[in-house]
């Protein structure tokens, strides 16, 4: 009757991110595994174990991660400290929005680390629908809700179910990947976040400096006036 006291229920793991450690200089060095986000004993720890003082002949690798999108961009940084504060938003993530996460980097590949930060933090704004894999199944969900099931009955046979689904995920709205289709709750394209984003950038960026060219106008225009205004003087005195 042991096995009636078994937990058997997957437990999350300790970390966000395993990282493997390696010396590039020597290959007398055993490899280090580290955990993070980890605090600065641990990262310490680390480099002990490494005999190093700093990351820069150090090369990671990622043997595990919380989103596995994310963590081949972690490990090419090189720097556990770094990695270390990218894990911190990850682990706030729960196990359902890490797989929304995911499916979500597959969707919208990311350029850059920062891009996929953008991402992550705005997984809780789409809905993954792993029941939908194919542009047929997304199609056939979608003339369900925008006619009704007695009359998508009829028009179902009729439509090529793969090129109108086809069409639909040519919006960017939504995209199918190995996790199911994925969309945004508000319709928008999938990758609103960097577009909103970049706009953010583009607005709060350096802009043509309108102000002093402004300044420097005034500035001579009332010299101008100054000048004149002497001359009138000095003519009413002769």
């Amino acid at each position: 009757d042991a096995w009636k006291d078994l937990n058997l229920d997957p437990e999350d793991p300790d970390y966000a991110v395993l990282m493997e450690l390696r010396r590039m200089d020597t290959a007398d060095r055993s490899p280090v595994t580290l955990k993070l986000p980890a605090d600065e004993s641990a990262i310490r720890s680390a480099m002990r174990e490494l005999e190093v003082s700093d990351w820069t002949s150090v090369s990671a690798v990622c043997l595990d991660c919380k989103v596995p999108e994310i963590g081949e961009m972690l490990a090419g940084l090189n720097n556990p400290e770094h990695a270390s504060r990218v894990a911190i938003v990850m682990n706030r993530l729960t196990a359902e929005q890490a797989v929304v996460c995911d499916a979500l980097l597959e969707a919208v590949p990311c350029p850059d680390l920062a891009a996929a930060i953008i991402m992550m933090r705005s997984v809780d704004a789409y809905t993954l629908t792993p029941e939908l894999s194919t542009p047929a199944e997304y199609a056939k969900r979608d003339l369900l809700n925008l006619v009704g099931e007695e009359s998508a009955q009829y028009l179902i046979p009729c439509v090529d179910l793969n090129v109108y689904g086809s069409h639909l995920l040519s919006k960017g709205t939504a995209a199918m990947t190995e996790y199911g289709a994925i969309q945004r709750k508000d319709g928008l394209p999938l990758r609103a976040p960097l577009d909103q984003a970049r706009d953010r950038t583009e607005r709060s960026g350096p802009e043509p400096d309108q102000t002093g060219i402004r300044e420097q106008g005034g500035g001579e225009g009332n010299a101008k006036k100054a000048a004149r205004h002497g001359r009138k003087r000095k003519e009413a005195v002769r």
